[in-house]
């Protein structure tokens, strides 16, 4: 790791991941322009070596290296694993009075690990549906993203837990005719934002909340059953502060709770109770369309994504998940362009209809 840092082209490789831009170079250093990193929209600039040739330009490097950390709120810990690893890694550092020897009570630990791993399963299951209702079923995808995790060893200090998330090239499943590709660099992502937007929007925020059009605007970061889990780590731990960190080879980040209050917890858990009245109406439904789209890990199991167009006209496409018998008559179908009738109950999000019990499903 230490050779890799003498060396300029992972630094470089960083920043350009990250949007950053060369302003100028020469055979001695080059200059990077940052893109918006602040809410005011500030720049910054950051001058590297070209090449590492001498004492003076190591001690360069590192500077420059300190000075990003720095822009990202990263410990130096963290920035070195983020431009030598290519590794994801999900951080939570607990702070409180009990886990300042790098120890934590075991009912607390226990508490930590449940949430992270269901937040993990949570956020993979949303990145798969898209939808914001809870989740009855977890997804195959997002069973399959949780097995490529590994729980790295804890650190003294303050308790932090350590996830190596999947590489990010990892696919997860794939749509039976290559119309669709989800990668673990797409669910990561998704993790990423969906705290971002936790932290500082929900739980730490100022701005009004509770109201339809915030929710509306906001449903492709909003799962009920993973912002559910998000709470519980908060609450249930009972610590004063979370610190979660983000690093990988495409995002570097860090979201505090900020201190853990009665007050933002009680914010957090009224939008989402809100968000989840908004979204929960049911309705019967019966119709005829075209499978539009197919996706399966298991085409033997009972949860095979089916997206379903409808014939008439401004209607929202349905998904419903099928068993493997219908799914082969979904496959046919769609191979000979022919129509499914579908009827049962289905659940309203802003895109589509969620099947949640199939009364009739056939080809016509």
């Amino acid at each position: 790791m230490a050779n890799e840092l003498e060396k300029a082209g992972p630094v470089s490789n960083f920043l350009s991941l990250r949007g950053w831009k060369i302003e100028e170079s020469n055979n001695n250093f080059i200059k990077y322009i940052s893109p918006f990193l602040a809410i005011d929209q500030t720049v910054f600039k950051v001058t590297i070596p070209s090449n590492i040739r001498t004492d003076k330009d190591r001690v360069f490097l590192n500077r420059a290296i300190q000075t990003i950390a720095q822009l990202y709120n990263l410990t130096l810990e963290e920035m070195v694993y983020s431009i030598v690893s290519r590794e994801p890694v999900f951080a939570t550092r607990i702070i409180d009075r009990d886990t300042e020897k790098g120890s934590i009570p075991l009912l607390k630990f226990e508490h930590c690990l449940s949430s992270l791993r269901k937040i993990l399963v949570y956020n993979a299951g949303f990145a798969v549906t898209k939808e914001p209702l809870p989740m009855k079923e977890i997804p195959l995808e997002a069973e399959h993203y949780i097995n490529n995790c590994d729980f790295l060893q804890t650190e003294r200090g303050s308790f932090i837990a350590k996830v190596q998330l999947p590489d990010n090239s990892k696919e997860l499943n794939r749509n039976l005719f290559d119309e669709y590709v989800l990668t673990s660099k797409i669910v990561n992502e998704k993790l990423v934002d969906v705290f971002q937007f936790c932290l500082n929007s929900l739980f730490n925020g100022s701005e009004s909340i509770m109201n339809k059009e915030y929710v509306v605007n906001n449903i492709v970061l909003t799962n009920i059953s993973l912002f559910r889990e998000i709470s519980s780590l908060l609450k249930r731990t009972e610590v004063n502060e979370m610190e979660f960190s983000f690093t990988g080879d495409t995002f570097a980040d860090k979201i505090s709770s900020g201190q853990i209050t009665e007050e933002k917890t009680k914010r957090f858990d009224n939008y989402i109770d809100f968000a989840e009245e908004l979204f929960s109406k049911d309705i019967e439904v019966e119709t005829t369309g075209k499978i539009y789209q197919l996706r399966s890990l298991d085409t033997k199991g009972n949860s095979n994504l089916v997206v379903i167009k409808r014939i008439q006209k401004n209607t929202k496409p349905i998904h419903v998940l099928l068993n493997s018998i219908q799914y082969k008559e979904a496959i046919n179908a769609h191979e000979r362009g022919a129509n499914v009738y579908i009827s049962g109950t289905a659940a309203i999000t802003s895109n589509y209809l969620r099947m949640i019990r199939i009364k009739e499903f056939y080809v016509k």
